[in-house]
């Protein structure tokens, strides 16, 4: 599988209760070829801070900042149109990554070239730790999904 860059899109407001788990979770990856471009937008609660420390360790991590209040749709405009991945994964600043999420997901896609989409599956979890649902969206057994 060749390295292909790939581009986390992280638009952030007011996110720093999950933010540092978010990221750390990032950089943890064993696909290691991505960036990760942050936008803050005007956070008031030390969101801005968290990012650029990872900023300042760690090259993959491109930090921006919005002059005024944006709002959510063009907080996500802007920051899609920074990526210069040859595939995009939106992030959220309360969503945590496994560590093989991009390799797998890049590898599944490379497998099939015609292949526009790839998605994992989700576990959904509470704000006090525990698991809520699962949605399991990928097939362990390499078979096709009910709706395929």
């Amino acid at each position: 599988m060749g390295q292909h860059l790939v581009s986390f899109g992280l638009p952030v407001h007011n996110g720093s209760k999950y933010l540092t788990r978010c990221l750390e979770s990032i950089s943890r990856q064993s696909y290691e070829k991505f960036e990760v471009l942050i936008c803050d937008d005007c956070s008031t609660d030390g969101s801005f801070e968290i990012c650029e420390s990872f900023a300042k360790t760690d090259s993959r991590f491109v930090l921006g900042r919005n002059a005024h209040r944006a709002g959510a749709q063009d907080n996500f405009i802007g920051t899609l149109k920074q990526a210069k991945g040859e595939y995009f994964v939106w992030a959220s600043q309360d969503d945590w990554w496994a560590p093989d999420f991009l390799r797998v997901l890049v590898g599944r896609l490379e497998g099939d070239r015609q292949s526009v989409v790839a998605i994992s599956n989700v576990e959904c979890v509470s704000v006090t730790g525990a698991t809520m649902r699962n949605l399991e969206l990928i097939s362990t057994e390499d078979k096709r999904l009910p709706w395929q």
